[in-house]
């Protein structure tokens, strides 16, 4: 009886080890399934993001690593890029069609309205928000970045008050840009996928 049952507990012992061995390796395969999965799913959000960024700098005439620092500056204020994207728009029209109040204001801020003309767009925006940054009264700030930027000036006020040049040195060298070059190639390579 005492063989008996050893023989059998040695049996079961085999086939209880055949089984671990078989979940070993299924963990192996799953493990490797999720792994694969994880990375494409990575993947995916870049390319999506290459392609946003791509989109949203043939909208706006600004580089995509220009927007990506703004967009980091206007975070830090609780803002997104999409909300400067607008006051860019605003901004634009008012300077290339000598809007009258648009030109007071920037007269006002010691900038020239062809100086400013001649910046690419995230340049101006930032060389009008310094500008306004220096100015004390609050309410003459707001003033000026309504005349400039319609409505949505009032609103960016944290952001061009803030140190704009600084905060984009900062996106920079904090490795959350990607280059204008890569984002082309994601986005041709999402294109294509």
């Amino acid at each position: 009886l005492k063989d008996e049952l050893s023989g059998k507990l040695n049996t079961i012992n085999s086939n209880v080890s055949g089984f671990g061995d078989t979940l070993s390796k299924m963990a192996g395969v799953a493990s490797s399934a999720f792994a694969f999965h994880e990375v494409s799913a990575a993947a995916m959000r870049v390319l999506t993001l290459t392609g946003h960024l791509d989109d949203l700098s043939k909208k706006t005439g600004v580089g995509a690593v220009a927007i990506q620092e703004l967009d980091f500056v206007a975070k830090q204020s609780g803002g997104t890029f999409d909300d400067i994207s607008q006051a860019l728009a605003i901004m634009s029209r008012n300077l290339v069609g000598g809007d009258e109040s648009t030109v007071k204001a920037m007269q006002a801020l010691g900038l020239s309205v062809d100086a400013v003309r001649q910046m690419k767009p995230d340049k101006a925006f930032q060389a009008i928000g310094e500008a306004i940054a220096k100015i004390p009264d609050p309410m003459e700030r707001s003033q000026l970045a309504m005349e400039v930027f319609g409505r949505s000036g009032a609103q960016l006020l944290p952001v061009l008050t803030s140190d704009i040049g600084h905060l984009r040195d900062v996106a920079r060298e904090s490795g959350n840009v990607i280059s204008d070059d890569l984002v082309k190639r994601g986005d041709e390579l999402g294109d294509a996928w």
